[in-house]
């Protein structure tokens, strides 16, 4: 190696500047970055912006930092992170993910920091009823980088909820349901997603015909004159919650439901 000449980019303090950065950053204009007053600070926060297609971008003044808000923005509290094994968020930080996140770190090992889908797959931890196969999402991440150049849905905003429902659905793995989830949780549409509590409860009470498929449902509790637009949110957790804990799928607890009196009892066997 003697005589060669290499970047050190192991981290942010191991590379030293050059004559050239030392004059610059001397001569840079300044002001109070906390205000959005300073001049260059902005400039390099849009130059970013542009470079990665990004409606902004925010300067931090460490890896750290930029680490924390990552798994901040992208995560909420409990989940769980797949990350290298001898990742910096996880081995370096000081627990701060845990502290300002409430994330855990599945670590996997890796090969200078690649690694496949299988092993993505190996580390998801199933929740509820399904298992998404990683191979999937992976397959679904490309999609979209392929289509938009960024693993990003905010096109989406401009569509109405049935092209974003056609879009999502043509998806390989994403139905009606997780399409549901997206306009509701990541868009902030007034949109109900129908899981088997939801679709169970609604039929019962009869909200929609006995018959109805979970697409239907979908449809019939979202249209205009059905449930309303500022209501759909809670009513949805609210009928999650029922389903669960009162009218359960094999011995509803019809004795003890606020909602008896009221209830047709569509397709629920009484003694």
């Amino acid at each position: 190696m003697s005589g060669e000449k290499f970047i050190d980019l192991r981290s942010d303090t191991v590379t030293r500047p050059t004559a050239e950065m030392r004059k610059a950053m001397f001569e840079a204009v300044v002001g109070d970055d906390v205000y959005g007053e300073d001049p260059t600070i902005n400039a390099l926060q849009e130059k970013a912006a542009r470079l990665l297609g990004k409606e902004a971008a925010l300067f931090v003044a460490s890896g750290t930092m930029g680490n924390q808000l990552s798994i901040k923005a992208h995560t909420q509290p409990g989940d769980e992170v797949i990350i290298a094994a001898g990742g910096h968020a996880m081995n370096f930080e000081g627990g701060s993910s845990a502290v300002l996140s409430g994330i855990q770190f599945a670590p996997i090992p890796v090969d200078r920091g690649i690694f496949d889908a299988g092993q993505v797959e190996a580390a998801i931890r199933p929740a509820g009823l399904w298992k998404q196969k990683a191979r999937v999402l992976q397959e679904t991440l490309n999609v979209l980088f392929r289509e938009r150049g960024q693993l990003d849905l905010s096109h989406l905003t401009d569509l109405t909820d049935s092209e974003i429902i056609e879009y999502l659905t043509g998806l390989r793995g994403v139905g009606v349901k997780t399409a549901a989830c997206v306009l509701c949780f990541s868009l902030g549409r007034p949109y109900m997603p129908v899981d088997t509590h939801v679709h169970r409860v609604a039929r019962r009470l009869g909200l929609i015909p006995a018959r109805a498929t979970a697409e239907q449902a979908h449809e019939l509790l979202n249209r205009d004159g059905s449930v309303p637009r500022e209501l759909r949110f809670s009513f949805h957790i609210q009928l999650i919650r029922h389903g669960r804990a009162i009218c359960r799928a094999g011995r509803p607890a019809c004795d003890r439901c606020v909602l008896e009196d009221l209830c047709p009892k569509v397709g629920v066997q009484t003694r």
